[in-house]
Formats: structure tokens, C-alpha cells, sequence
């Protein structure tokens, strides 16, 4: 009786420990789970571990590797899968990033970029900002539970046994579809920054004493945070929905549960 409960209490660590690499991974694409926002390991551990404590009817019926070369290659798989399916939930975050890279690429600003605490990486205030909007309208829109039902169906669909079966023409093309929602998101700035070019090109061949350049930036700034204003700060919460269904994880993966 020992000896079978020892070896329950076995396979079910080897489940949770495998389960936590792919939650791990999938959270370290997410803005509002990733070393930014969770500093703390130990934080992070703790959420993701809950996550699985809350996943494990699902996990329960799957079987675990139990040799060790198995459970190392199961290890890598999961996390392949973690990041496959982090990558695909935080598409519309990267969006929103890419679309405030865009305007500030516009309107001149992109040597006023600075280190983003949050991501180590080196991003402009307007990317950071419209970034973590999304994040806030995501957390606010029960996105926790769609992050939990898209871990759920991977486990469901992609056991930790088995081939990686999901379909990767998603993410193959990851980087044009960000550049091409975040252009769509950016095009009504972006037209009006583009007025704002052809009047100044105008102004100053007319009055060609006047330095074009030294208020383009200004004037170019001026409208941008005008039409985000009344464009983004008034539809923020429509776009963002709308992304989450043009391009769910589900689709992107196509990891439907059975």
C-alpha cells in the first residue's frame, strides 16, 4: 500500500513539474506575468502553480514520462509548447506595442526611445503605454480566464506524451500579422500626420524663412496625441476585444478542445 501510494505521489509530481514548465513558459510571453511585472520568481512559481493546481482535472488522466532521458525531453517539449501558446495570447499585446512604435516612428520621436523596465528591452513611451492599456483591458475582461480555458485545451489536446501537433502556419507568420494589425490600428494617425507633413511642406515654400524641421516635431506631436485622444482613448476597449477574436490563440494554434 506504501509502495502504490509512493508511486501515485511520484506521478503526480512528475505531472505538476512538467505541467509548470509549459505554464511557465506560456507566462513568460505575457506582459502581466512576465519578470517585468513579477520580479519575484518565487511570485511567479506561486501563480503558476495554482494555475496548475486549477488545471489539474485535466492533467490528471495524462501520463508523465518516467524515466529520466523521457522526462528531459518531455521538459523541452513543454516548454516549446508554453512558448508556442504564449506567443499566441500575447499577439494582441505585441500589437499594440508594434501600433505605438508606428505613430512614434511617424511623427520623428523614436531618439527619445528608453529602457522599458518592464521587458529589458528598448521600446518608446507611446508603445509602452498603449502596451500596457491592452494588459489593463485584458485583466479587466477576464482574461485570466481565457489564458486558463487555452492552457486547459493544449493539455486536452496536446498531452505530455505525444507529438507536437499544433498548427504552426500561425506563428509562422507571426511577425507580418503584428505589423500588419499595428499599421491598420496606426492608419487614421498616421493619415493625419501625413496632412500635417504636406501643410508644412506647403508653409514653407511659401515662407521659406521658416525652419520646417524645427516645428515638425512639435506640430506632428500635437496631433498625433490629439488623434490618439480622441481615437484610441474612446475605442481602446472595442479594438482590443476585436483582436482577441481576429486572432485567438485557439485559431492560431488550432488547439480546440475534443
Amino acid at each position: 500500500m506504501l509502495a502504490g501510494t509512493l508511486d501515485l505521489a511520484g506521478h503526480h509530481w512528475q505531472l505538476a513539474a512538467l505541467a509548470m514548465i509549459r505554464v511557465l513558459a506560456c507566462f513568460a510571453w505575457l506582459p502581466c506575468f512576465g519578470t517585468g511585472a513579477m520580479a519575484s520568481k518565487v511570485v511567479r512559481s506561486t501563480v503558476a502553480l495554482w494555475c496548475v493546481m486549477g488545471l489539474w482535472p485535466a492533467l490528471e488522466p495524462l501520463s508523465a514520462p518516467l524515466d529520466l532521458t523521457g522526462m528531459v525531453w518531455a521538459g523541452l517539449r513543454e516548454g516549446l509548447v508554453g512558448t508556442a501558446l504564449g506567443l499566441a495570447l500575447g499577439l494582441p499585446f505585441q500589437v499594440f506595442h508594434g501600433f505605438g512604435a508606428v505613430v512614434n516612428n511617424q511623427r520623428g520621436a523614436n531618439i527619445g526611445s528608453t529602457l522599458d523596465p518592464t521587458s529589458g528591452a528598448e521600446a518608446t513611451e507611446s508603445a509602452s503605454l498603449l502596451q500596457w492599456f491592452s494588459v489593463a483591458v485584458f485583466l479587466a475582461g477576464g482574461g485570466i480566464a481565457t489564458v486558463l480555458e487555452a492552457l486547459r485545451a493544449s493539455f486536452l489536446v496536446m498531452g505530455m506524451d505525444g507529438a507536437f501537433r499544433a498548427s504552426m502556419p500561425g506563428l509562422t507568420t507571426y511577425a507580418g500579422t503584428v505589423l500588419a494589425a499595428a499599421v491598420k490600428l496606426a492608419a487614421p494617425v498616421i493619415a493625419m500626420l501625413f496632412l500635417v507633413e504636406v501643410l508644412l511642406g506647403m508653409l514653407s515654400r511659401f515662407a521659406q524663412q521658416m525652419n520646417a524641421f524645427s516645428v515638425a516635431l512639435a506640430a506632428k506631436t500635437v496631433v498625433a496625441f490629439a488623434v490618439l485622444l480622441v481615437y484610441v482613448m474612446t475605442s481602446l476597449e472595442e479594438m482590443s476585444i476585436s483582436l482577441w477574436r481576429e486572432h485567438s490563440a485557439f485559431d492560431l494554434l488550432d488547439i480546440r478542445p475534443p
